[in-house]
């Protein structure tokens, strides 16, 4: 279900690719059919590339993303210090694709502009469990948990994307 994920340079630090549970197996399965990505498509590889905790990525709005200098500022997190994070490489990409699908159609055939990057016909996801579930289920790994994405980015990146920084 995550599909056309770039895990180019990490992917052999991942223990969803690992020979214990077979090479790229998950990382194949979560791929999704048709080349559709959906909202949990890009919220799973938000995680996995940058660590950050669901309920800041679910919240994440498009008021903290500066694309002119290509940076993240969040305000608060669980621990009350704020962060900024660097639009690079991957996260770049999603983060455009993300821009480019900001735009919904309302039900009364009204075009509106998301607050969040990560929203569902313009209102924020509250709870991906079951698209998470789902993904987990298709991937043949139902215990596997979304904060292990969390776990991965910190024992594979060198200089942690949850840094905490002042905005």
């Amino acid at each position: 279900m995550v599909a056309g994920l770039h895990w180019r340079s990490v992917k052999e630090a991942c223990p969803w690719t690992s020979e214990r549970h077979g090479r790229g197996r998950v990382a194949d399965r979560l791929r999704g059919r048709g080349g559709r990505r959906r909202p949990i498509d890009d919220i799973a590889e938000f995680a996995y590339l940058t660590g950050w905790r669901k309920s800041e990525i679910l919240g994440l709005r498009w008021a903290w993303v500066d694309r002119h200098t290509r940076v993240i500022r969040l305000p608060d997190s669980k621990n009350a210090d704020g962060r900024v994070l660097p639009l690079v490489d991957e996260l770049w990409d999603l983060i455009e694709r993300r821009w480019a699908a900001r735009e919904y159609r309302a039900a009364d055939r009204t075009v509106g502009i998301a607050e969040y990057v990560f929203h569902r016909c313009g209102r924020p996801l509250k709870d991906i469990a079951w698209a998470w579930r789902s993904a987990r289920r298709e991937a043949g790994l139902p215990e596997k948990l979304f904060h292990d994405f969390r776990r991965t980015a910190a024992r594979v990146s060198s200089t942690p994307a949850w840094t905490t920084a002042r905005p």
